[in-house]
């Protein structure tokens, strides 16, 4: 099988890699890096490795010699402020693994950092804004994403919003069971200050295998092009599902006990990656249409 079409997702199982890999099949091979969760799409090659194994995460990537590499596994915000050890192992010394190897075998690099490398203190931010975490999982990416910076020159860090669809494969996302929740009329609790610019997951990935197959390289803003709270995105679906927008409850993300700091508003600038890509990024409508018309 020649180099040049195979691809490895890491974070394979994941409400992310999962679609990565739905759409990624249908013209690369692909290879799907797992720890704990197997389930994928069908017609991936499973590959179950702790990313915190130097020797075999090494052993697997001389195996399968992708041409591309996307880097999508990661410890969740909580779970990082709880065991920062472990969000050290798995957010970062993963990272230096794969990209000092990517480096030595001209393998281009995808890693997938996110919008809370910011403070959250204006909002709209542009690739070069000054970035300052306010938690440990966005500082953990931060440090990640120096080191694709420094040592693979062939690669993109593309910093991700929050993320919304259907899965891929089994499990669930905040979206689904909040819909779910509405069917059954329960009540569901929503930030009216916390702002992102979330993107629906299936555009993300479109977008995110574009870049696997151009030259770009550095960092770039993925997302969708509307800004919106969580409590105007939950209303949007729920109104776009036909469910009763009066069951959603508009609370202060101050008011619900959490681990880790979230910052207000950590909205992305999508500027460069639309002048970039020609997959295009939806805003919020487009995007919740097509999750519905999707999944129907």
């Amino acid at each position: 099988m020649p180099k040049s079409s195979r691809l490895l997702v890491t974070g394979a199982s994941g409400f992310l890699g999962s679609h990565l890999c739905r759409f990624a099949k249908k013209e690369w091979d692909v290879v799907g890096m797992h720890n704990l969760h197997a389930d994928m799409p069908a017609g991936v090659e499973k590959v179950q490795i702790d990313l915190r194994d130097r020797k075999a995460l090494l052993v697997a990537l001389k195996e399968f010699t992708p041409s591309v590499i996307i880097h999508a596994a990661v410890l969740q915000i909580d779970d990082c402020e709880r065991h920062p050890e472990l969000a050290q192992q798995v957010n970062i010394d993963s990272t230096l693994y794969i990209t000092e190897w990517a480096a030595k075998n001209n393998c281009r690099v995808i890693y997938i950092s996110t919008d809370m490398v910011f403070d959250g203190s204006r909002g709209m931010y542009k690739e070069e804004d000054n970035a300052e975490p306010v938690n440990e999982y966005g500082r953990t990416k931060l440090v990640a994403e120096r080191i694709v910076q420094e040592f693979c020159e062939n690669s993109v860090i593309a910093r991700l919003p929050l993320l919304f669809g259907f899965p891929a494969v089994g499990g669930a996302c905040f979206m689904s069971t909040m819909l779910d929740k509405l069917n059954r009329n329960q009540t569901v609790q929503t930030y009216v200050d916390q702002f992102r610019s979330p993107g629906l997951v299936q555009n993300m990935a479109e977008a995110l295998l574009e870049l696997s197959r151009n030259d770009f390289s550095g960092v770039l803003h993925i997302a969708g092009t509307t800004r919106l709270s969580r409590e105007e995105l939950a209303r949007q679906a729920a109104e776009c599902a036909g469910l009763d927008v009066n069951l959603l409850q508009p609370i202060s993300m101050h008011d619900h006990a959490m681990l880790a700091l979230r910052p207000t508003d950590v909205s992305l600038d999508t500027a460069k990656a639309r002048s970039i890509l020609r997959t295009p990024l939806l805003e919020a409508n487009c995007a919740l249409k097509r999750m519905f018309e999707e999944r129907n």
